[in-house]
C-alpha cells in the first residue's frame, strides 16, 4: 500500500519540479530581454546626448574663438601702451590667452570626455582672463 501512495507523490513532486524549472527558464528569458532593452536604450541615449552636445559644442567653440580673438586685440593694445611705459606683465596674460586657445582646440567632443566639466573649467579660465584684462 505504501508503494501506491509513494508513486503518485513522486510523480506529483517530479511534475512540480519540472514546472518550477519552466518558470525559472521563462523568468531568465524575461531578465535577458530586459537587459537587452536596457543596453539598447543606453546606447540610444549616448547617441542622442552626443548629437545634442555636437550642436552645443559648435556654438560654444565659435563664441569662445570670438572671445579669444577679442582678447588678442585687447592684449595687443595693452602691449603697445605697456611698451611705452616699459611694463612687461602682458606676456603672462598673453600666455594665458594662448593656453585658453590650446584648451579649446584640444578638446575632443566625444563620449569619453566630460562636456560639463570642460565647459565649467573653460568658462572659469575665460572669466579669470577677462578680469585680468579689464584691470589693466
Amino acid at each position: 500500500m505504501r508503494k501506491f501512495i509513494l508513486i503518485p507523490i513522486m510523480v506529483i513532486a517530479t511534475l512540480m519540479g519540472c514546472q518550477k524549472s519552466k518558470l525559472e527558464a521563462a523568468a531568465e528569458a524575461d531578465v535577458a530581454a530586459a537587459e537587452a532593452a536596457l543596453d539598447s536604450a543606453e546606447s540610444n541615449q549616448v547617441a542622442v546626448r552626443k548629437a545634442a552636445t555636437a550642436a552645443e559644442w559648435q556654438e560654444f567653440k565659435e563664441q569662445a574663438n570670438i572671445l579669444i580673438q577679442q582678447n588678442k586685440i585687447r592684449i595687443d593694445e595693452l602691449k603697445a601702451s605697456a611698451k611705452e611705459s616699459g611694463d612687461k606683465s602682458m606676456e603672462a596674460i598673453e600666455e594665458k590667452n594662448r593656453q585658453l586657445q590650446n584648451k579649446l582646440e584640444s578638446y575632443k567632443n566625444d563620449a569619453s570626455e566630460d562636456w560639463e566639466a570642460f565647459k565649467a573649467g573653460f568658462n572659469q579660465d575665460k572669466d579669470d582672463l577677462r578680469r585680468e584684462l579689464l584691470n589693466k
